[in-house]
């Protein structure tokens, strides 16, 4: 690199330290949770991820090369994390708060789960949510359940064991605004987890909202990390915890960002 490179004055804009010191901040948190994330996803062992990475590939590559880009859909070895939990914790209702690739992954396993669970997918953009609805049936998995997130039901009967929240880009409202919704509509013993943790300031904003709900985030940086430096979190909701209420979000504004 040329020495001129560290002579540019937006290198060192002030304006540019938080951004900075956070970064350098999650890269530390995320050595320090390898321990509680291997203790609390026995998933992440490559034992585990490795054969369920090999299944999906071919479909992965399909879905990025004709339906989406690996910019935006989750990666491969989110998918794969995905998939295991569902092999492993045979969760009884799923959720894709933000329709794509996943939605396949969730259905995939609904095919050859018994009990069959259920899955939803729900998004916030009517034409991403039929090009999601389009890629399922190329693939002969279910379409049931494929909604707005306005529609997604509310009971107390209707919370979810393992919910992925990747709705719209980082950089969208309704990407923050769907996160006390994630939280609230995730059960007692659930899994949520949450993509792009290497977006600034959206992780803040992401930590903010699990600690206000009285949950702990894990990064699981240490285990999940693609080719553009991005990983995802997860929270555990405990059987015990009390239920966060789930806000009504049918005022969130749809949008045409390319994604997933």
């Amino acid at each position: 690199m040329h020495l001129s490179a560290f002579l540019r004055p937006s290198n060192y804009d002030p304006r540019s330290y938080p951004r900075v010191a956070s970064n350098a901040a999650w890269e530390v948190r995320g050595r320090l949770h390898r321990p509680a994330a291997r203790r609390d996803f026995p998933e992440l062992v490559p034992e585990t991820l490795s054969p369920c990475r090999a299944e999906l590939a071919a479909e992965y590559g399909s879905y990025v090369g004709e339906v989406s880009t690996p910019e935006y859909a989750v990666s491969l070895d989110l998918a794969a994390f995905l998939l295991a939990l569902c092999r492993s914790r045979r969760p009884r209702r799923l959720l894709d708060l933000g329709s794509g690739f996943s939605s396949y992954v969730f259905r995939r396993h609904q095919a050859s789960a018994r009990p069959r669970p259920e899955v939803w997918s729900a998004d916030d953009d009517p034409g991403w949510l039929a090009a999601t609805r389009r890629h399922l049936e190329r693939r002969g998995v279910g379409t049931e359940r494929l909604v707005a997130v306005e529609e997604l039901p509310r009971g107390s009967a209707d919370r979810f064991d393992l919910v992925l929240h990747d709705l719209n880009s980082i950089e969208s409202r309704e990407r923050v605004r769907a996160l006390p919704l994630a939280l609230g509509l995730l059960a007692p013993g659930g899994v949520l987890v949450v993509d792009d943790l290497d977006g600034y300031p959206y992780r803040r904003r992401v930590r903010t909202a699990v600690r206000t709900a009285g949950l702990r985030l894990v990064s699981l940086r240490s285990a999940i990390l693609d080719d553009r430096w991005s990983y995802p979190g997860a929270v555990i909701r405990e059987p015990t915890a009390r239920l966060a209420r789930s806000p009504n979000v049918a005022n969130v504004p749809a949008s045409s960002d390319a994604r997933r």
